[in-house]
């Protein structure tokens, strides 16, 4: 634990506030250069510190449309899943539609991975894995930026069977992470799976951290409706094989790597949106402190070597109503209802 001196520097700076929705965001995600790109009910918004960048409307009498979002870096893109069951791009700089693909399923999850152009959709019926490229089809009213060729979505393969909420994809430590109701699973970003893990808590998950310590060793925090953070450290061989969750699950195959519950950390009284370790450590060196915000209103850092509670922040301007975006290790989106902004 650190010295007592160093307990009294824990705090939360505001870099900017966001005043420009009207109504409830629900979705956001970072773009490059300080931008970041919302939605609410009746628009889809690209903003930064200086306010907004573009904005266009949804069709007349459409509304709460996007079930999820993820910024495309191959094509200068924003991808949204609508409640129509399409998938559709939009270019960031005029968010101009750049296509829209349908996918005849409803969607509660969207990642993108880069490095092969993937994009990972998730739903009631499971997680698929589409490519994302362009077609030989050229735009009839000319080019968007350098796009002179509409985009296509072909399917890859199907990664997993059963109900998906969310997926957080991690590209500087290389991991996927993606939970359903009552079970985690954790890939590379070839989509290779490094192991699994049955009711990770006693309600949904909601949130995940992870943090690559050696070539055998990984840590990961997990918060959920319960109120709890769990630490786990994931331990083994963690760079080969292609399985599913559901052989997993029917016992035609096992991991390479094994989840062991380190530690539950109880402190919250509603639901953990966010958790982060709070420093990067060097390869190698075990974790000391992390972090987690719940819908009580409180901030908690947590020893990782006593398992104790080091430090409680009270965030008077959140509450219990409030949407929390995590960005990144350090960084958060509040949304609050009573006034349209987002603060970062």
């Amino acid at each position: 634990m650190p010295p007592s001196s160093e307990l009294a520097s824990f705090g939360i700076d505001r870099e900017f506030e966001y005043t420009g929705h009207i109504t409830l965001a629900t979705h956001l995600v970072p773009l490059p250069r300080r931008t970041y790109a919302s939605t609410d009910e009746t628009h889809i918004r690209i903003w930064g510190p200086s306010g907004d960048v573009a904005k266009t409307n949804f069709p007349a009498n459409r509304r709460s449309m996007v079930s999820a979002m993820a910024y495309c870096s191959t094509f200068s893109a924003v991808l949204t899943t609508e409640v129509d069951m399409t998938m559709k791009a939009y270019f960031i700089q005029t968010l101009d539609m750049l296509d829209s693909f349908p996918l005849n399923e409803k969607v509660s999850a969207m990642t993108y991975l880069p490095q092969h152009s993937w994009v990972l959709i998730g739903g009631e019926n499971g997680c698929d894995l589409w490519q994302l490229s362009k077609s030989n089809r050229r735009r009839s009213g000319g080019s968007l930026g350098r796009l002179e060729h509409h985009l296509q979505l072909a399917l890859v393969r199907r990664i997993s069977a059963g109900s998906v909420l969310n997926i957080v994809a991690d590209m500087a430590e290389h991991r996927v992470i993606m939970w359903g109701p009552k079970s985690l699973s954790i890939y590379d970003t070839e989509l290779n799976l490094i192991t699994s893990y049955m009711q990770p808590h006693t309600e949904p998950m909601r949130c995940a951290c992870i943090q690559i310590l050696s070539i055998l060793d990984t840590a990961l925090l997990t918060g959920g409706e319960d109120g709890n953070v769990n630490f786990w450290s994931i331990q083994g061989k963690q760079s080969e094989g292609v399985f599913a969750l559901d052989d997993f699950m029917n016992d035609t195959i096992l991991p390479a790597a094994s989840m062991r519950l380190e530690h539950s950390f109880r402190g919250h009284s509603r639901t953990v949106e966010m958790v982060c370790f709070y420093h990067r450590k060097q390869t190698g060196q075990t974790q000391s402190l992390c972090v987690s915000y719940a819908r009580d209103g409180k901030m908690k850092v947590w020893s990782l070597i006593q398992f104790s509670i080091v430090y409680t922040l009270d965030l008077y301007f959140l509450d219990s109503k409030v949407f929390i975006f995590p960005l990144a290790n350090h960084a958060f989106a509040g949304r609050r209802r009573e006034i349209d902004d987002v603060r970062i």
